[in-house]
């Protein structure tokens, strides 16, 4: 078989080391492959100019196009992103499907369906832009972990998540706050209707508890035969982080499963 390529985008207020441990099992499962994990735009390194206006849905079309300037040296290739990364891959996979392999998504939202939710979100994001440009990143950070979609990770040990803090408060206010205008929920398309098209093999991962994204995850599933959705038990909205071995091995499973059934001609 054909060495494999991955490309990886992490959540928001993470950067590309979030990947490191998921990475580094992957490499032993799939030796000759490459990883190729990216910062979002206004994470880590990557800086985003200051977005002219908040809204237009075009901002994730620029989104879109950035992240196809990264993939297209290693691809066609498999993509995998959590919450905000695997959204942006699920719409580039929706838009250009020729450069992925397949797609493993863990806590990705499809797309927010109702005028009214999508006006509240849009209310809670601008919110969030005003807490990280009035009170910095530990004004921030402080009402972001307090989220109840984070319970379930307050019994991870204190290292774990001293050092994800750490991650979080290592960010520019500024960048973090053009982050959200470029990639929020709010200006997200429902993807319910386009998910029918998707002919790339699929993966949808999410934590037991997670109730939502649980349930939006298996709605999700029903709508393409590509489409695959794996629960992991007692753990939230950041599997990686809270069950790794657990999100590897399923990973790890769906992609040789697949190269299987491609090598014998059953896909």
């Amino acid at each position: 078989m054909t060495a494999l390529h991955f490309s990886l985008l992490h959540g928001f207020l993470q950067n590309q080391t979030s990947w490191n441990s998921l990475t580094e099992k992957l490499r032993v499962a799939f030796p000759g492959a490459t990883f190729t994990p990216h910062n979002l735009p206004g994470h880590g390194e990557t800086a985003v100019s200051s977005p002219t206006a908040l809204s237009s849905t075009s901002h994730l079309s620029d989104a879109i196009q950035w992240y196809i300037a990264q993939i297209q040296p290693i691809s066609p290739c498999w993509a995998i992103g959590y919450s905000m990364g695997a959204r942006l891959v699920l719409n580039t996979m929706l838009s250009c499907p020729d450069l992925f392999l397949g797609t493993v998504l863990i806590s990705v939202h499809p797309g927010i369906r109702t005028a009214a939710e999508r006006r509240a979100r849009i209310e809670w994001e601008q919110r969030l832009i005003s807490i990280a440009r009035n009170g910095g990143m530990s004004d921030l950070v402080e009402y972001f972990e307090g989220l109840p979609i984070f319970e379930s990770q307050s019994k991870l040990a204190t290292s774990k998540l001293q050092h994800q803090q750490h991650m979080r408060l290592s960010h520019h206010p500024e960048d973090i706050a053009n982050a959200i205008s470029l990639l929020g929920l709010g200006h997200s398309p429902d993807t319910d209707a386009a998910l029918s098209q998707c002919n790339r093999p699929t993966l949808l991962i999410t934590g037991e508890r997670d109730t939502k994204y649980s349930q939006l995850s298996a709605e999700m599933s029903r709508r393409s035969k590509r489409i695959q959705h794996h629960t992991i038990s007692g753990v939230g909205h950041n599997t990686v982080l809270e069950a790794p071995h657990q999100t590897f091995a399923a990973i790890a499973a769906f992609i040789t499963r697949y190269r299987t059934a491609q090598s014998t001609g059953s896909d």
